[in-house]
């Protein structure tokens, strides 16, 4: 009688959570930090939370940042998980020149009691990232008042509800705005359009007195080098 031999591998995995985080931050967490408590203002408690295992499908290391007491969190009538996903990428791009090893950035909100918890993966911020020159693009265009440049960045179906404005209306409206000033980004909006992803960057732009709502429409996927639609 043959004998046969049977061999079972036993993968064994093992679990390390680090939630409290006493060590220094690098320069550019820092700086993501502090990107986040200037525009949202309240307090941000940040920890990275790690799970090590054999299988590496398992594994991950968040960085969560979690926000309490924001003005702007609990008087907003934007949803909670589009403000997550603006907080997320706030702090990735603080961090992007950096040598990044998270795998996640995990945002908390705190508002009325409630608690939010949404993360992120690295590839959807940078797949954000990858677009949001062409908010830069837009902006440049209306720090240096040019008005015809600014519609050479939209697509046509929207280019002509800018030009139905009235021309005046529109110079009033950017009137205030300095080159100097700044583009505050508080909350990224994503949904579908059928297969393809799109995404509203709602922020606005500096002003000497107040500031101006600039909401930037663009599609995520696909080759377009324009924002599908503006709001100002």
């Amino acid at each position: 009688m043959k004998c046969s031999s049977l061999v079972t591998t036993v993968s064994i995995v093992w679990t390390f959570l680090f939630s409290c985080r006493t060590d220094s931050l690098s320069k550019y967490e820092s700086k993501g930090v502090d990107t986040v408590l200037s525009l949202y203002g309240g307090t941000c408690a940040y920890s990275v939370l790690w799970k090590s295992s054999t299988d590496e499908n398992e594994r991950y290391k968040k960085f969560q940042l979690e926000i309490s007491g924001s003005d702007f969190v609990s008087k907003s009538l934007i949803d909670l998980e589009t403000i997550a996903l603006g907080i997320a990428y706030n702090f990735y791009k603080a961090i992007r020149e950096d040598k990044i090893d998270y795998t996640h950035i995990r945002v908390l909100l705190n508002k009325e009691g409630q608690a939010h918890v949404s993360e992120y993966e690295l590839g959807e911020l940078r797949a954000i990232d990858i677009r949001f020159p062409i908010v830069e693009k837009i902006v440049q265009s209306v720090y240096s008042k040019q008005f015809g440049e600014l519609t050479k960045h939209v697509e046509d179906s929207c280019r002509k509800l800018i030009e139905i404005k009235n021309s005046d209306s529109i110079q009033s409206a950017f009137s205030k705005v300095v080159r100097d000033g700044k583009y505050q980004l508080f909350a990224i909006r994503i949904w579908r359009d059928g297969v393809n992803r799109k995404a509203e960057f709602i922020g606005g732009i500096s002003a000497p007195i107040g500031g101006m709502p600039l909401n930037v429409e663009l599609a995520l996927d696909g080759d377009l080098q324009k924002a599908s639609c503006l709001d100002f």
